[in-house]
């Protein structure tokens, strides 16, 4: 489990959409089930699949509107999706350090670049299809 997909389940849960949560220990799982992007969660609706939380709840959003998971209030709602992309970026630095801490993967003992140009390589490689880099560890 990994807080990401507890977000989507949350939100699938508030919208009363029942689900069913695949798991697995290969990793080539999730090559298969998010070929472009590479992260978890990832969810199938229909035969379509989006992958990233936040893009997900966002999907979902369009697709069952009632509840609604942002506010109707158009200020409101950008400032709730600042504040979640604040968290989800600022969090997910923290929980990749946790996993490496315990279940540690070859390359995760690698120095750390934070460079300016790596960041942005990694911003930058996001819309293109490319699975974004731990903020803080090398691509």
């Amino acid at each position: 489990m990994n807080p990401f997909s507890e977000k989507v389940a949350a939100a699938l849960a508030l919208k009363a959409l029942s689900f069913e949560r695949v798991t697995s220990d290969d990793p080539e799982a999730v090559v298969r089930w998010s070929p472009i992007a590479r992260t978890l969660p990832v969810l199938e609706i229909d035969g379509r699949r989006k992958a990233d939380s936040l893009a997900i709840i966002t999907w979902l959003d369009e697709r069952f509107p009632e509840p609604p998971l942002y506010s109707t209030d158009p200020r409101a709602a950008e400032a709730q999706l600042n504040l979640a992309n604040w968290s989800e970026n600022s969090f997910s630095w923290y929980w990749n350090r946790w996993r490496a801490a315990r279940y540690p993967q070859p390359g995760d003992d690698e120095p750390i670049d934070d460079s300016p140009l790596t960041r942005i390589k990694s911003h930058l490689g996001r819309p293109f299809g490319r699975a974004p880099h731990t903020p803080g560890r090398c691509p």
